[in-house]
């Protein structure tokens, strides 16, 4: 528990950032009642195979990226780890 009450707050702008980014890439259309279209609807691909699926997946990402969180430079987060 944190003395900031049940959950833990984020201290920097970058830890606020790489949260946020994880909550967007872990949701799927339609979870946001408010907000149908929020997320990177990552599972519309999670039973495909073949070529070009890490380039359908980065593209999804690229376009929730883009539109929820344009102050995230696109490809500049390839490399942020996001611990699930």
């Amino acid at each position: 528990k944190s003395s900031f009450g049940a959950f833990e707050t984020n201290q920097t702008t970058i830890d606020a950032v790489r949260d946020d980014l994880k909550i967007l890439i872990l949701t799927n259309f339609g979870e946001r009642p408010a907000q149908y279209d929020f997320g990177a609807n990552l599972r519309s691909v999670i039973f495909e195979q073949g070529d070009g699926l890490v380039e359908k997946v980065r593209d999804l990402i690229n376009i929730a990226v883009n539109k929820w969180m344009p102050f995230v430079l696109s490809g500049h987060y390839d490399d942020v780890h996001l611990s699930v």
